[in-house]
């Protein structure tokens, strides 16, 4: 469906776990950016920032300290950041975690979820995860260059059970000319200048922004 905006001329601040909202729902996404809404906090979703509170407390290696402490100074308020020129676009995040060996550096994501999810997560979450921590390695590419440091074009996804044990390990491959096509489509969409695209109804049954989604309410006003 196409809704025109007239706010498609305004830079854009979005962040990564923003962005891989889009691939759950491209209106979901909008309402966040565009609108400022909020995502309600769930049970599940206080779990995972306990699991991952915990994960940051993990000992951290001699050159994972230093890294972290050379990364200090280009750090904001709202984390790293990237501006997008072509697209009048601030990319910004935080990546989980970080992982050094020598001068090489990757980036993982930690995600939490029941285990009977698990094949309802690949299936429809996966691709969220996944353009977030791709999102996190085109941010800090160019940082840690500066710094002397190479960052792996393969990020990692992890996965936790409730209880904090892991379920899987998803391997990420950012390929930065596709991450750009698709970032540059996901920014028209939000700015009104492409169709946006509707999910699968499945996903409005329960959706909290059911009520102001232009496209649940465009469709069900025709009936």
């Amino acid at each position: 469906m196409f809704f025109p905006s007239p706010l498609h001329h305004v830079m854009l601040r979005i962040h990564a776990h923003q962005l891989g909202l889009f691939w759950w729902c491209g209106e979901a996404c909008r309402l966040v950016v565009m609108e400022g809404r909020e995502t309600r906090e769930t049970s599940s979703t206080i779990r995972g920032r306990r699991i991952h509170e915990w994960l940051a407390t993990r000992p951290l290696t001699l050159s994972e300290r230093r890294l972290w402490h050379k990364l200090e100074p280009y750090r904001g308020d709202e984390g790293f950041g990237r501006y997008v020129e072509d697209l009048d676009v601030m990319l910004l995040g935080n990546p989980d975690d970080l992982r050094v060996k020598g001068r090489r550096v990757w980036i993982e994501e930690y995600k939490t979820l029941d285990r009977d999810s698990l094949g309802f997560w690949m299936m429809f979450r996966r691709p969220c995860a996944e353009y977030q921590t791709q999102t996190y390695i085109y941010i800090l590419t160019p940082v840690l260059g500066e710094l002397g440091y190479q960052l792996s074009r393969r990020g990692y996804i992890w996965l936790f059970d409730e209880s904090g044990r892991v379920m899987k390990v998803l391997p990420t491959r950012f390929i930065e000319e596709y991450y750009l096509i698709q970032l540059e489509r996901i920014v028209k969409m939000l700015r009104g200048e492409e169709e946006m695209i509707p999910p699968h109804r499945f996903k409005c049954r329960q959706c909290e922004f059911r009520e102001v989604c232009r496209i649940w309410v465009s469709e069900n006003s025709e009936k």
